[in-house]
C-alpha cells in the first residue's frame, strides 16, 4: 500500500507563561511512501501539520517535531494555562474532513485485505479514537519520569 493510516501517540511537557504542562495526543495521519524517495506523514486528526523525510524514521522523527512545534507555538502565544488548555482543545479537536474520510477508508482497506507491514504494529479497537489530554503540571508534581517521550507509532486497523 501506498498510503497507509497511522495511529500514533506523543506525550510532551511544554513550558509556556508562568506554567507547566503536559500534553498527551493519540492522532491519525496519513504514511504515503512516493516514487521519489519521498515519505510523507500527513496529520488527520489533530490536523494542520505535516512532514516529509526520505525514509519512514526520518518522516516520523519531522512529524515529531512539527507537533512539538505547534505546541511551542501555542504556548508562546497563551498568557496563561487556562489560555494554553483552551487554545490546545481547539488545535486537538481539529481534523481534516478530506483526510477523516480517505483514513476511514484506509484502515477498511487494511482489514479487508489483511495488509500487515512488518514495521508497524496492528492497532486494537481501542487504539482507533483520536484522545488528548492537557494537564498542567507544579513544581511538586515535577520528577524525572517527565523528560520522557513517547513517541509510539502503529498501523491502524
Amino acid at each position: 500500500m501506498d498510503r497507509l493510516p497511522i495511529i500514533y501517540s506523543y506525550r510532551q511537557v511544554v513550558v509556556g507563561n508562568q506554567f507547566f504542562a503536559t500534553v498527551y495526543l493519540q492522532g491519525h495521519a496519513i504514511l504515503s511512501t512516493c516514487e521519489a524517495d519521498e515519505v510523507w506523514m500527513e496529520a488527520v486528526a489533530p490536523a494542520g501539520f505535516a512532514a516529509v523525510g526520505p525514509d519512514r524514521g526520518c518522516a516520523f522523527a519531522a512529524f515529531r517535531d512539527a507537533w512539538h512545534k505547534v505546541l511551542i507555538d501555542i504556548a508562546n502565544d497563551s498568557a496563561n494555562f487556562s489560555d494554553f488548555h483552551a487554545r490546545c482543545g481547539e488545535f486537538l479537536s481539529s481534523a481534516h474532513p478530506d483526510f477523516v474520510d480517505e483514513w476511514q477508508e484506509l484502515v477498511a482497506e487494511v482489514n479487508r485485505t489483511g495488509f500487515t507491514d512488518e514495521h508497524l504494529s496492528k492497532a486494537g479497537a481501542k487504539f482507533s479514537r483520536v484522545k488528548f489530554e492537557v494537564r498542567e503540571l507544579s513544581v511538586e508534581s515535577a520528577t524525572p519520569k517527565l523528560n520522557s517521550t513517547e513517541a509510539g507509532v502503529m498501523s491502524a486497523a
